[in-house]
């Protein structure tokens, strides 16, 4: 083998040298000692088959020396012991990826106006992978690179096209999932969406009361006093519910009869300028834009939104009719036009009964200032009649609350962000308890099929 070898600095040949296959396989172990070799050739009277070209194929894998332009140039012609069509199709796909893959590295090398200075760091870059080139007639060189980096640049095309296709069809489809910059009641929304579908219902009682608790030390560092007055109020309320929940035969397990009581309850917590209950603590934290303060919120919207609900079984109000009463300043008065569609950003509680909607109406007007008060308002919130026969249609965001610390209340509950529609408004000359303003709205029956764009009621 030495004396078929003709060695230059950096090449090798041993064209027209009857070596054969084991002569081929010694140069393979050779090769594979990794010598800084250029190119290879092997033109002429090899004698060389199919099992030495693999082994010739193997080093070469091997062998990071060899140049990409040069790689080894094999011919066979020694009648029945031609390389096989199939070994030549099989390395020419070896050399068709070493090719694009050699392409690619050169393209993509850095040029005199992007190469590093001295003070960057860069990292070394890999050798080249070798070329093989296996042939079963001679054929130059040069046109094999140039169909190779034909095939890679076509290749390249294909696929940054398909990636730009790709990227404009997420643009498209985040434009239209979610909300711009100018819609804040949208962003408000997502915002409460994402953070509702990352919370996870309680297991325990004891975790709705460290629930409670974090949000109610929450609220308190955001309106200002100290977070002991909330740890207080967590601690008299858990008592309190903790002694209302019994093992009653209604459906319903503890968790959910023990975050029915908690949303229902009239303690108050010791904060100024007036106390407040937990029901207004829940709602003023799901209006907040603290982000921490609104998380706090939804792990608890999670646990109270979904006690109970059960719409075939459901307690349907008389003639779909439930109320609510209260106050509304004169200028939240204007939101409220015929035909508007907006969001409740908060819970939002009615009465199966006009009577105890019109006594909280009462509560609330006058519990006011005698110096500055706003104007009674009484809401009437319509479901869908046929959801009286057909669960269908009743709303899916609705519970109706059968454990309340006022039993008369017959409380229906509607989820945080539900949607509703104005179907009229009547005002009054001096709307106060006897002639409140009346406000009709209408129930959708499916929140999740509304705009997430909506107006968010300023007041209700």
């Amino acid at each position: 083998l030495s004396l078929s070898l003709c060695l230059l600095k950096f090449h090798a040949s041993i064209s027209n040298n009857p070596i054969g296959d084991t002569g081929l396989a010694l140069l393979a172990a050779w090769l594979q000692t990794n010598p800084p070799l250029k190119n290879l050739w092997a033109y002429g009277q090899c004698n060389v088959t199919d099992a030495g070209a693999k082994k010739l194929l193997e080093a070469a894998r091997v062998n990071t020396h060899l140049d990409a332009k040069g790689g080894i140039n094999l011919k066979s012609n020694g009648g029945d012991r031609d390389i096989s069509p199939a070994t030549i199709e099989a390395i020419d796909a070896v050399l068709a990826d070493r090719k694009l893959r050699n392409t690619n590295a050169r393209r993509h090398a850095p040029t005199a106006a992007t190469r590093p200075t001295a003070t960057t760091t860069v990292s070394t870059p890999m050798p080249a992978k070798p070329t093989l080139i296996v042939k079963a007639s001679a054929q130059p060189p040069a046109s094999y690179a140039r169909v190779a980096a034909l095939q890679s640049w076509a290749k390249e095309r294909e696929v940054m096209r398909a990636e730009i296709n790709a990227l404009q069809g997420d643009l498209q489809q985040a434009k239209r999932a979610r909300p711009s910059t100018e819609d804040p009641a949208g962003a408000r929304f997502s915002t409460y969406i994402q953070l509702y579908e990352a919370a996870r219902p309680s297991n325990t009682s004891d975790e709705v009361y460290s629930r409670v608790k974090a949000l109610v030390m929450a609220y308190c560092t955001h309106i200002g006093i100290e977070p002991s007055v909330g740890i207080t109020f967590a601690e008299t309320l858990h008592s309190t519910v903790a002694a209302l929940t019994g093992n009653d035969n209604d459906g319903l397990t503890d968790i959910e009869r023990f975050v029915q009581y908690l949303w229902t309850t009239d303690r108050k917590m010791a904060c100024q300028p007036v106390p407040r209950e937990f029901s207004f603590i829940l709602n003023a934290a799901l209006r907040s834009d603290d982000l921490p303060l609104l998380d706090h919120a939804v792990l608890l919207v999670r646990d109270i939104s979904t006690a109970g609900r059960d719409r075939e079984g459901m307690v349907f109000p008389d003639k779909g009719l439930c109320y609510r009463g209260g106050i509304l300043p004169d200028e939240h008065l204007k939101f409220y036009t015929e035909g508007k569609r907006y969001r409740v950003p908060g819970f939002l509680a009615t009465s199966c009964s006009e009577p105890v909607a019109k006594d909280f109406l009462g509560r609330a007007f006058g519990g006011q200032s005698p110096s500055k008060r706003h104007p009674a308002v009484l809401w009437r919130v319509q479901l869908h009649p046929r959801g009286e026969g057909c669960p269908a249609y009743r709303s899916k965001h609705v519970t109706f609350v059968k454990h309340s610390f006022f039993s008369v209340e017959k409380e229906y509950l509607f989820a945080p962000f539900s949607v509703f529609t104005v179907r009229s408004v009547s005002k009054t000359s001096s709307p106060e308890i006897c002639d409140p303003h009346v406000i009709d709205i209408e129930a959708a029956i499916d929140n999740t099929s509304e705009s997430a764009s909506l107006p968010l009621a300023p007041w209700y």
